[in-house]
């Protein structure tokens, strides 16, 4: 038995270990990346816990570091995979399309082999056809996408005369003061962060989420007075992502 698998150890190949490895170090790059392209500290904030989950388990292999590195491939699987889809569907440009959708792949591939790990780990150095499998499926998904996504971007939604124009960057609002006239008001929103955000006008039923490098539209009518307007996504109204609109 322990022939056998020595042999398979020296076969080359994936084991279900060496996936969850090459997943987390490719997440992190991806991450660190984005973070720095997008100065978006909470881009490197994941990364850093990426990071220090990596490191923990290099230094102490066990369930723990597994599963909370785990729950950040599920994170950001959750972010990741809806914005590359609909940012294809709204026809952003390829950067916006392809930097989800990187790190959505990644993120899979990283729960599929977090939980092979987990399975498998009493010997998790074995070589796995499976766990080559899944790296060979999510290499093949990422060019299919690709190819896709080269299709349908370039015509993403352009800001009107009329709009009213507002960034969000590194959790934050370009203008937390607004001013428009009474009646229909359109907001222009443009999100520069890695993860979602949201325009939000609570009395005004007012909610329109915006991917990362997306562009969306937040169209209603508003009679005068002041409104306060926040990103809904939890945690990022107290961190200063909000502001008052003025109608008048």
């Amino acid at each position: 038995m322990r022939t056998t698998i020595q042999m398979q150890q020296r076969s080359g190949g994936l084991s279900w270990l060496k996936l969850l490895g090459l997943a987390s170090t490719v997440e992190l790059l991806l991450l660190i990346a984005a973070g720095l392209f997008l100065q978006d500290t909470e881009a490197l904030i994941f990364a850093a816990a990426v990071g220090v989950a990596s490191v923990w388990f290099l230094l102490r292999p066990s369930i723990v570091p597994a599963v909370l590195r785990g729950l950040v491939f599920i994170d950001v699987l959750f972010w990741m995979a809806p914005a590359a889809a609909t940012n294809a569907t709204d026809h952003e440009n390829l950067i916006a399309i392809l930097m989800p959708l990187a790190l959505a792949v990644t993120s899979a591939t990283g729960i599929v082999a977090t939980v092979g790990y987990l399975v498998r780990r009493d010997n998790p150095n074995v070589f796995s056809r499976s766990a080559t499998a899944v790296a060979i499926v999510a290499g093949v998904l990422f060019l299919a996408a690709v190819a896709g996504a080269a299709t349908s971007s370039a015509n993403p939604p352009q800001a009107g005369q009329r709009d009213i124009e507002l960034t969000a960057q590194g959790v934050r609002f370009s203008n937390s003061t607004l001013r428009a006239p009474a009646g229909e008001v359109s907001v222009y929103l443009t999100n520069e962060d890695l993860f979602w955000h949201t325009f939000t006008i609570k009395q005004l039923g007012v909610s329109t989420p915006v991917p990362v490098k997306g562009h969306r539209h937040a169209t209603f009518t508003a009679a005068r007075g002041k409104y306060e307007f926040y990103c809904a996504i939890p945690g990022h109204a107290a961190a200063g992502m909000k502001g008052t609109l003025t109608v008048r």
